[in-house]
C-alpha cells in the first residue's frame, strides 16, 4: 500500500511538471514569436528612419541654401539702396555747384516765385 501511495504520488508530480513544461513551452513559444515580430518591426522602422532621415538632410540643405539666398539678395538690397543715395548725394551736389557757379546770370528766387 505505501509504494502504491507512493506510486501515485510521483505520477501525480510528474504529471504537475509535465504541465508546467507544456506551459513552459506555450510561454517560450509565444516569446520567440513576439521576438521575431519585434525585429520585423525594427527592420522596417530602421528603412523607415533612414528614409526619413534622408529627406529630413534634403530638407534642411535646401532650407538652408534658401536662407543663405535670401541673405544675400537682402544685402545686394542694402548695397543698391546705399550706392542710389550715394549717386543722388553726389547729384545734389553737383546741382548746386552748379548754381553757386552760375548765381548771378540765374533768376533769383522773387523773380521765379513771380
Amino acid at each position: 500500500k505505501k509504494v502504491r501511495a507512493e506510486a501515485e504520488r510521483l505520477a501525480l508530480y510528474e504529471s504537475e511538471l509535465k504541465k508546467l513544461n507544456v506551459k513552459e513551452a506555450a510561454d517560450v513559444a509565444d516569446l520567440r514569436y513576439q521576438l521575431e515580430e519585434a525585429q520585423r518591426d525594427l527592420v522596417w522602422l530602421e528603412k523607415d528612419f533612414q528614409t526619413k532621415e534622408k529627406a529630413y538632410t534634403a530638407a534642411k540643405a535646401a532650407y538652408e541654401n534658401a536662407q543663405g539666398r535670401k541673405r544675400e539678395l537682402h544685402e545686394n538690397m542694402c548695397l543698391l539702396v546705399l550706392s542710389s543715395e550715394k549717386r543722388k548725394e553726389e547729384k545734389l551736389n553737383e546741382l548746386m555747384q552748379r548754381m553757386e557757379a552760375n548765381e548771378g546770370s540765374s533768376p533769383t528766387d522773387d523773380e521765379l516765385l513771380g
